[in-house]
């Protein structure tokens, strides 16, 4: 791996074992197997252990964001969760009022963990109290 990357991608288990047994201490690496993330973990007893890291759908996302009022132009990214290191949990609702009644069209976009996106429009009706 380079510098300052600390985990680096290898498509197979065979050689993230290969990669690891020539490691001198602890050293750990992502593996895709069968369309899962797995993390190939060596301690420094020569342990070597594997974690499923894409367990359920919502693994895969990395962030998302929602625009509540997109008129049809540029996404405005108003309201966003993405993960990190000392929170890797991710929300998966959320809640919106508007202070208007009306018609509104909202865009919701969705990355993943491998950097892709997609956006999906929905139709809101916001109605008075």
């Amino acid at each position: 791996a380079e510098p300052g990357i600390e985990h680096e991608l290898i498509l197979s288990i065979a050689a993230a074992e290969a990669a690891l047994a020539d490691a001198k201490k602890s050293a750990s690496k992502i593996v895709v197997e069968q369309g899962q993330f797995v993390k190939v973990s060596r301690n420094a007893k020569g342990i070597t252990t594997r974690e499923v890291l894409t367990e359920k759908w919502s693994d895969w996302v990395d962030y998302w964001a929602v625009d509540w009022d997109n008129k049809n132009d540029t996404f405005h990214n108003e309201w966003q969760i993405y993960r990190t290191r000392k929170n890797p949990a991710l929300e998966l609702e959320v809640r919106h009022g508007y202070t208007e009644p009306g018609n509104y069209t909202i865009v919701v976009k969705v990355i993943d963990i491998l950097g892709n996106d997609t956006t999906k429009t929905l139709q809101a009706t916001a109605t008075s109290k």
